[in-house]
């Protein structure tokens, strides 16, 4: 089986693709005489060309003193179940390759057949999809998205650009429909060249180009060291400095004004000794959905329009060989300030009209009538939003996206990674040391209805802080002979912050008639006073939510190959790691005032407001204390001119009451500073892996692992003492697998195949916490939930995963494809979605339901053909097609957020030379302009993105 050795990076260590080269005096000898031999005849059709390949026996020379660290007779990496696989690579069988005039060019081998990523994973025991950074640049495919579906059963939903609804999946498990995603350890884990991104979310808005490979590990994770993933990892693998010098560009301009520029340069500092490599990316272009508002705002100069795209990154290596006993890898990269507007259901979005009834039946079996003056029907229909000639509900609020107050998404991260490597005998010791910081800012308000009005005001609490630092030091024995193992420990501290000083949720002067129940707006919008009150009852008032989380981990690990017999392996692992989650920093309490703090109600939770006490009709209680009377003189005099709070006449009392009951409404969940429970834990992660070698071509295998996650300590709502602990237990998953690994046609054709069957308890999820302080405060028949992280008692997947590859010289074909069936199995208490309103019940029964988020069937299918053209160029052509079949977007599994099956198509055609110096492409993304928007909620709709068209021009030195 595969096994990892020390460390040599391929590109410096490994002859180009396609070609074995073994380093002595005859090779070199004999390239030499090759580079200068004289051929008369013209090559064979199916033959490279003479210039193509006396250019390869000159690039064969430049590399050739790079194989001097390989001299000791180190072998290259290969893919183990714990580490990416390297790039596709000609097939390195010694084959003799005869020039035109029969010559044989000894060791040089150009094969017919190529021998794909997924090949090299004839003898792992585990379910993995690979990817190519070849073939994801032939179609520019560079963002997190987009490559995750070129790779099997994983998925990746909810805003590119908002990593706050990250919705990451593997098997159909690890959703997450809306927030969350900053606040506790991803099931699916992502890695970035060994070096794990703790919070997933990192990732997401990341541009990457320069991939030797990108590929996905499923089931647990964590006894090959790394970060521990309770449902799997991606792993992104970068391609190394060479000591070879090389210099790459490409410009890509396409419809939306995209402009893309992508570049390498890297070479030798000091000759076998010291390396580097720079890569740069810088992409920009306009979105797809306009934001009327600032578009009349700016006289029709728009400045927002949802879905641009604004990123830039940046990555400088340096490899030091100095002995062929050390390396160190260096790596520092960058993607500065980014401002984006994301399409989600914070903006970029359509409302629809709420039905007219729910599905919810009453006594006699009739559906409950939903009761529009509460929903945007009635709200925005009231005379204080229709006094506008130039917007009205039906003809701007159903029909296009016309938002204030919204501020970019920004983005910025930066890290930097060493990579040591000593050869101690025939033991390799490596260490691991790496720093990451992540910053996120949204301002907007967190109010998803697209209208012109003045109801929430920015910046809001979309703040965000994380900082890792891990460190990870492993110890890998001699490979070969009864067994071999790998044995490590691995560190991580992390800090994260949500939320910041002045930002919150602030309200503007529309928010008291937008919030008023119909009572509350009837009786106060009927006079002025009544109007002064509804305005002031909110505006510019301000409160913020703050927490701060600290997280660490330490853990042995250590795996295990023994070979009882040629045929059989058995692989094993064990991991234990001490958890430790802390949440000693939470509060929400007002920052501003705004205009009417004599409004405030006595208090919240653990806080004190300094309102007066009143009743529901406003007649003062009898426990008011000296100044809290004097207060209430004050408002009297303040709204209705009289000198003190009892010569108001009933009416005016009502006014001042449902002007304080809208501003308490909106202040439920403060409370003051509260410590969450602490989580702390042993946790494991554990596998059992028996291979068998059926023949040189197959291989089968099975597997048990098993991985837990973390729990959390986290506070959701409030009680009277302050905010709300609710620990989250731990998640434990246990995955079987059966494969069969397949070499067929000439190990042309790679056929990878897993039966799986996979269970988790205590599933961690969003979940909705029934807020009964606000459905009471708001009292308007609408059930209000909080939002927080919990466990699902149990939830089980089974499938099958299939992954094909077949390359020949000319032609490639990749297919990744699943088909999972993720269920609930005990699941009694899910929140109910909006469309099972109009009881007092908050919560219902999904057990057996399908878990939100992703299609039972999905499978990618890439393919690409070369044609010799013109002597010593080459067209080419591939297509890209990516199926899903539906599935419910909603976490509580409203029918109303059903995404219909649907299948995107991108292509590219185009032509280069031979040596790959030059090569222009036309692309398509989207080819036949699939409408693939979605209904998050019943009445919100989230379009995809339309068609895209572009050209791309490239070279390399």
């Amino acid at each position: 089986m595969h096994r990892t050795q020390s460390f040599v990076p391929r590109t410096a260590a490994e002859p180009p693709a396609g070609r074995l080269l073994r380093p002595s005096p005859l090779t070199v000898a004999l390239l030499s005489t090759l580079a200068v031999w004289p051929v008369p005849q013209v090559v064979a059709a199916d033959a490279p060309s003479l210039g193509a390949l006396q250019a390869e026996i000159a690039q064969l020379r430049a590399e050739n003193a790079a194989l001097k660290q390989r001299l000791d007779g180190t072998p290259p990496p290969v893919a183990t179940a714990g580490t990416s696989t390297p790039a596709a690579v000609e097939t390195q069988e010694p084959a003799a390759a005869p020039t035109a005039g029969g010559q044989n060019l000894g060791s040089v081998v150009i094969s017919s057949r190529r021998k794909t990523p997924l090949a090299e994973l004839q003898d792992t025991p585990k379910s993995i999809s690979v990817v190519s950074g070849d073939e994801l640049e032939k179609q520019q495919v560079n963002n997190y998205r987009d490559i995750l579906k070129r790779i099997g059963n994983v998925k990746w939903g909810g805003s590119s650009t908002n990593p706050t609804t990250t919705a990451l999946s593997l098997r159909g498990l690890g959703y997450l429909g809306t927030g969350g995603a900053l606040t506790f350890d991803a099931s699916v884990n992502t890695t970035v060249d060994d070096v794990p991104y703790i919070l997933s979310n990192m990732a997401v808005f990341n541009s990457y180009y320069d991939l030797e490979t990108v590929d996905v590990a499923r089931g647990p994770q964590g006894t090959t060291g790394g970060y521990s993933a309770s449902l799997g990892k991606i792993s992104f693998t970068s391609k190394a400095p060479r000591f070879v010098p090389e210099a790459e560009a490409s410009i890509t301009y396409g419809q939306r004004s995209t402009l893309i520029t992508k570049g390498v340069l890297g070479g030798p500092i000091v000759d076998d000794v010291l390396a580097w490599r720079a890569t740069l990316y810088r992409e920009q272009s306009n979105g797809t959905v306009e934001n009327l508002y600032y578009n009349a705002r700016n006289g029709g100069g728009n400045e927002v329009s949802y879905g641009n795209i604004d990123r830039t990154f940046g990555k400088l290596q340096f490899l030091l060989t100095p002995s062929r006993d050390f390396s160190a890898r260096l790596s520092v990269d960058v993607t500065p300030n980014s401002k984006e507007y994301g399409i989600s259901s914070n903006g970029g979005i359509y409302p629809r009209a709420v039905p007219a009834f729910y599905d919810t039946l009453d006594a006699s079996g009739k559906p409950i009538a939903v009761n529009q003056a509460l929903q945007d029907t009635g709200r925005l229909s009231r005379r204080w939003f229709s006094q506008s000639s130039s917007w009205n509900y039906t003809d701007n609020y159903l029909n296009e996206s016309n938002r204030a107050e919204h501020y970019p998404i920004a983005n910025d991260t930066k890290g930097a990674s060493a990579v040591l490597k000593w050869k101690l005998n025939d033991y390799t010791l490596t260490s691991i040391t790496a720093w990451r910081d992540y910053h996120f800012d949204f301002g907007s308000p967190n109010f998803s209805n697209p209208t012109p009005f003045d109801v929430l005001r920015g910046p809001s609490s979309g703040l965000g802080y994380f900082r890792q630092k891990t460190q990870e030091l492993r110890l890998n024995s001699p490979v070969g002979g009864l067994f071999d193992y790998q044995v490590g420990v691995f560190l991580a501290d992390v800090f994260k912050s949500n939320g910041g000083e002045g930002r919150g949720t602030k309200f503007g002067s529309d928010a008291g008639a937008y919030y008023a129940n119909v009572a509350q707006y009837q009786r106060l919008d009927a006079d002025g006073a009544g109007r002064y009150l509804l305005v002031n009852s909110l505006d510019r008032l301000g409160y913020n939510t703050y927490s701060e989380k600290r997280d660490t981990s330490a853990a042995l690990y250590g795996s295990l190959n023994f070979r009882p017999t040629e045929q059989l392996t058995i692989n094993t692992g064990l991991r234990a790691a001490a958890e430790k989650r802390r949440n000693e920093v939470n509060y929400s309490q007002i920052y501003e005032q705004g205009f009417a703090a004599e409004l405030n109600p006595v208090s919240v939770s653990n806080l004190n407001l300094g309102g007066f006490s009143s009743n529901a009709t406003g007649a003062l209680n009898a426990n008011n204390n000296a100044a809290q009377l004097a207060l209430a003189n004050y408002t009297a005099q303040k709204y209705f001119g009289v000198a003190s709070y009892s010569a108001l006449n009933a009416s005016q009392r009502q006014q001042i009451a449902d002007a304080k009951a809208i501003r308490a409404a909106q202040l439920t969940g403060l409370y003051g500073q509260t410590a969450a429970e602490p989580f702390s834990k042993v946790l494991y992660a554990a596998n059992i892996s028996p291979i068998i070698k059926l023949s040189d071509t197959q291989t089968a295998y099975f597997s048990w692992q098993h991985g837990e996650k973390a729990g959390i300590a986290q506070i959701v709502g409030t009680t009277a003492s302050g905010g709300t602990s609710v620990p989250v237990k731990p998640e434990r998953t246990d995955s079987f697998e059966v494969g069969l690994r397949s070499a067929l046609l000439g190990r042309a054709l790679t056929v990878n195949t897993t039966f799986f069957y996979q269970n988790t308890r205590d599933y961690i999820s969003n979940l909705y916490f029934y807020d009964d302080a606000r459905t009471r405060a708001n009292n308007d028949g609408t059930l209000y939930y909080t939002s927080g992280v919990g466990n699902v008692p149990k939830v089980r997947t089974k499938g099958i995963e299939v992954d094909v590859a077949y390359a020949v010289r000319d032609t490639s074909v990749r297919l990744s494809g699943a088909y999972n069936d993720a269920r609930y199995v005990d699941f009694k208490f899910a929140a109910k979605p909006l469309e099972l309103g109009g009881t007092s019940v908050p919560y219902y029964d999904v057990s057996g339901r399908r878990v939100a988020g992703v299609g039972p069937l999905s499978f990618n299918l890439f393919a690409e053909h070369i044609w010799h053209v013109f002597g010593d160029k080459r067209l080419f052509a591939n297509f890209n097609y990516n199926r899903t079949s539906s599935y419910l977007t909603d976490p509580s599994l409203s029918r109303y957020s059903k995404v219909d099956g649907y299948g995107l198509t991108d292509a590219s055609v185009g032509i280069r030379t031979a040596d790959n110096k030059f090569e222009v492409s036309l692309l398509a993304k989207n080819l036949f302009n699939v409408d693939y928007g979605y209904q998050p909620v019943w009445n919100l709709y989230i379009p995809g993105t339309d068609r895209w068209l572009g050209v791309t021009v490239s070279g390399k030195l």
